[in-house]
C-alpha cells in the first residue's frame, strides 16, 4: 500500500509546482511548516483553547464553533511559537548557481 502511493507521489510529481501555488497548496505548506510546533506547543494550549472557547460561546458565539475556536487559538499559537523560537534557528538557503560545464 505505500509503495502504491509512493508511486502514485512520483507520476504526479510534474504537478508540484502548480499544486504549491494553488490555494490549498499553499494552506498546507503553511501548516507543514508549522506542524511541529504544533506538535511542541499542544499540550500547553488544551486548557487555555478551551478557556477562550468557553469564553466566547459565553459571549454568543455558537456552541458549534467550538472546535474550530479551539484549532484556530492553538494554530496561532504555533504559529507564533514557530516565528520567534525555531524560524531564527532554521538554515539559510543555499543559494542557487548553475553549474557550468568547462
Amino acid at each position: 500500500m505505500t509503495s502504491s502511493f509512493a508511486l502514485v507521489l512520483v507520476c504526479l510529481r510534474s504537478l508540484d509546482l502548480r499544486f504549491k501555488a494553488s490555494i490549498l497548496g499553499t494552506v498546507l505548506g503553511g501548516f507543514g511548516l508549522i506542524s511541529y510546533s504544533l506538535y511542541l506547543t499542544h499540550q500547553v494550549n488544551l486548557r487555555s483553547s478551551e478557556v477562550i472557547a468557553e469564553k466566547l460561546i459565553h459571549w454568543g458565539v455558537p456552541q458549534n464553533a467550538e472546535l474550530f475556536i479551539r484549532l484556530a487559538v492553538m494554530c496561532t499559537v504555533a504559529a507564533i511559537f514557530w516565528f520567534f523560537c525555531e524560524r531564527p534557528f532554521l538554515n539559510k538557503a543555499l543559494p542557487n548557481k548553475e553549474i557550468v560545464a568547462s
